[in-house]
């Protein structure tokens, strides 16, 4: 598994899987459309195929790579997408004037012309050559009502990911503290990993409370420089913690960061 920093030097969460004895590749994400570049790079190596692309959510730190890819494959093709059931009306309802409301669609639209597009919902499992994702949280009238605050991030898909011995929790950009205690009811040790991806990169969402719960060896925080040490953003404190709970963390300052999972 790799984690990408993102080429705008903007916050951003990127990882791809590549199965090292089939060549299947899975993407989380992608980042803004400056890091098609990036991404370009890792799919010619796969053939210029992509098995399978997860899209937590629709910001374009999260879907823009996405979206430039599609409007110009330059003879990519992605065999699935597997992303969160969204109403329109309602998201667009709640998003912020000054944010990328548009993004949603135009990931609708360039995907209207043939990518496969699969909307995950809880219990969905999924395998790609071991790789064995399990969705958690997505989209739903129980999202909407817990995470209402904010619903274009709380709708974030949450998802599993187990390998033979190794072990991860995607949450995307879910923030709301009612979602994640949702969450526990919910699910219990079933969200119990070895990484945990933090939400929101890291910054205003879970408290700790989720991660005390789910006690992970390694805290994967999708940050670069200025997120990590502004004083106006929470990442550091989460940082602080994790130092504190002897948890190992890693975050964009380092990226390109590698990953092998067994």
């Amino acid at each position: 598994m790799r984690q990408f920093d993102d080429a705008s030097g903007k916050q951003c969460m990127c990882y791809t899987f590549e199965n090292l004895s089939t060549g299947t590749l899975v993407i989380v994400d992608g980042g803004t459309e400056q890091n098609s570049g990036k991404l370009r790079e890792v799919i010619a190596a796969h053939g210029n195929y992509v098995n399978a692309w997860i899209i937590t959510h629709f910001h374009d730190d999260h879907v823009g790579a996405l979206c430039q890819i599609l409007s110009d494959p330059q003879g990519i093709t992605v065999g699935n997408i597997y992303t969160t059931p969204n109403d329109r009306d309602y998201y667009m309802s709640h998003m912020a004037a000054d944010w990328d409301a548009d993004r949603y669609d135009t990931f609708v639209a360039l995907t209207s012309q043939g990518t496969p597009v699969n909307y995950a919902t809880p219990g969905v499992v999924l395998d790609f050559d071991g790789m064995r994702v399990t969705f958690l949280s997505s989209y739903s009238q129980t999202v909407q009502e817990l995470g209402a605050e904010d619903i274009p991030n709380n709708l974030s898909l949450v998802f599993r990911v187990d390998f033979t011995q190794d072990s991860l929790l995607f949450t995307g950009d879910c923030k709301s503290e009612a979602l994640a205690n949702w969450l526990i009811s919910a699910y219990g040790d079933l969200l119990k990993t070895k990484y945990v991806q933090a939400a929101h990169h890291g910054n205003g969402a879970f408290s700790t409370n989720i991660y005390g719960y789910i006690m992970p060896q390694i805290m994967l925080i999708d940050a670069p420089t200025w997120l990590v040490q502004g004083q106006v953003y929470t990442t550091k404190d989460l940082i602080a913690w994790c130092d504190a709970s002897g948890i190992a963390h890693y975050d964009l300052t380092t990226a390109t960061n590698e990953y092998i999972l067994y």
